[in-house]
């Protein structure tokens, strides 16, 4: 959400406060910054530079899994997840952030409040991707489908089932349906 910005501000000799009120999330709010005089054009119209922005931290965090993923905003990139974060400065306001991934895991988007009453924080928790259930489900098919196969006892070992170990000679198994598998990401 873009802030709407009213400007006044005092000023003594060369430094200026400008006091900003501005609308974030329906609520009004205000900040002050920082100028300073850097010249005059003409002998009429001042310069200024603004030398204290409104602008604050933002300070994404990521999961190891996420380490060199894009970060976007409005589908621009902004920057990449380093050390497991990312930070840069932004205005007051409500900004979509995406975080990117790789072929198994996405960080996904997320609400970034800045201003006089938020942290300019969030954390980015992987996610599965379609690609990681299915690689997933068809790693435990085959593994299944694998072990059914085999007839000797010596033979189960990885297995998701065990013995009979005292029986004298081979085994069979008959697999009459494959589980239901649901991939959960974690943090690590």
């Amino acid at each position: 959400e873009l802030a709407r910005w009213l400007l006044h501000g005092t000023e003594t000799g060369d430094s200026a406060i400008a006091t900003l009120s501005y609308t974030q999330d329906g609520k009004n709010r205000s900040g002050q910054v920082t100028l300073r005089r850097t010249g005059t054009s003409f002998l009429v119209k001042d310069e200024w530079r603004v030398t204290q922005p409104l602008a604050q931290q933002v300070t994404l965090t990521a999961s190891e899994v996420l380490e060199g993923a894009p970060v976007t905003v409005g589908g621009k990139e902004i920057g990449k997840i380093s050390d497991g974060k990312f930070t840069s400065l932004a205005y007051p306001g409500s900004y979509e952030v995406s975080v990117g991934g790789s072929k198994y895991f996405t960080g996904g988007t997320e609400k970034v409040s800045v201003g006089a009453v938020s942290s300019g924080y969030v954390d980015f928790a992987p996610k599965a991707t379609k690609a990681l259930e299915q690689d997933a489900e068809q790693y435990v098919s085959d593994l299944i489908d694998d072990c059914a196969e085999k007839t000797e006892l010596r033979a189960l070992s990885g297995c998701p089932w065990y013995g009979p170990y005292d029986a004298d000679g081979g085994v069979r198994y008959d697999v009459t349906s494959m589980p239901e598998l649901e991939v959960e990401a974690s943090r690590s």
